[in-house]
């Protein structure tokens, strides 16, 4: 939202310019602060703060009437750990819940959704939300505190970086693999080191000018650990 209101807000800024009529994109300049990632970033997490302090009261008492709890397991499985652990019995679970929300709404009104780079991230953290949601269920609809096993989790979060991997490495405009050399010349596709147009599978140190190795389609699995 806040992007597309800056980039109204330039059309009619650079128009009032060109015909030397001074109008309201004139007086609202200050939202040519909407441009920076900086400040976009500062208000999603303000804003993803606010949605939490607001809605989680109202979340959590809405999971404590669905009888949403958290299992804790028994004194034959932990021993005296059990007794630590009685205090977290009932406590509501899915939480999770309220912190994707309040992230994804953020991302959707300060964010350029469409963009690769924030679509790419705002699916993978929703992905491992999910994930997280399917093993709290688990555990309330079995009423046990086992949900999903390790080998599951593991083999769920490892196909969800790979998918990320893939589609990072095989989207030109963010990798530069397959783009034609104009389009890395141009800076339509890749990555700059420099003046040097450079691939995603380079592999870049601050103290050097040019990339210490390029990895190739090694970088998927470098990527998804």
């Amino acid at each position: 939202m806040l992007p597309a209101i800056y980039d109204f807000w330039k059309q009619a800024f650079d128009a009032e310019v060109a015909s030397g009529q001074h109008s309201w994109a004139y007086q609202c300049s200050f939202l040519n602060l909407f441009q920076y990632i900086t400040f976009r970033a500062a208000c999603a997490g303000i804003l993803s703060f606010i949605l939490s302090v607001i809605f989680g009261p109202r979340v959590i008492r809405r999971l404590i009437s669905l009888k949403v709890g958290q299992p804790i397991r028994t004194a034959a499985e932990v021993h005296k750990l059990a007794e630590l652990h009685g205090g977290k019995i009932g406590t509501p679970t899915m939480g999770g819940v309220l912190i994707i929300g309040s992230v994804i709404i953020a991302t959707l009104i300060c964010a350029r959704p469409f963009n690769p780079f924030v679509a790419v991230c705002a699916c993978t953290m929703a992905a491992c939300g999910l994930l997280g949601f399917c093993d709290d269920y688990k555990k309330v609809k079995e009423k046990k505190s086992d949900g999903l096993s390790s080998r599951q989790k593991l083999g769920w979060q490892l196909l969800i970086a790979l998918i990320a991997a893939c589609f990072i490495f095989f989207k030109k405009e963010i990798s530069g693999f397959g783009a034609s050399p104009q389009q890395l010349a141009e800076g339509l596709a890749g990555y700059r080191l420099g003046s040097d147009s450079i691939g995603i599978g380079a592999i870049t140190f601050p103290l050097f000018k040019f990339p210490i190795i390029d990895l190739g389609w090694l970088i998927i699995p470098f990527l998804q650990s």
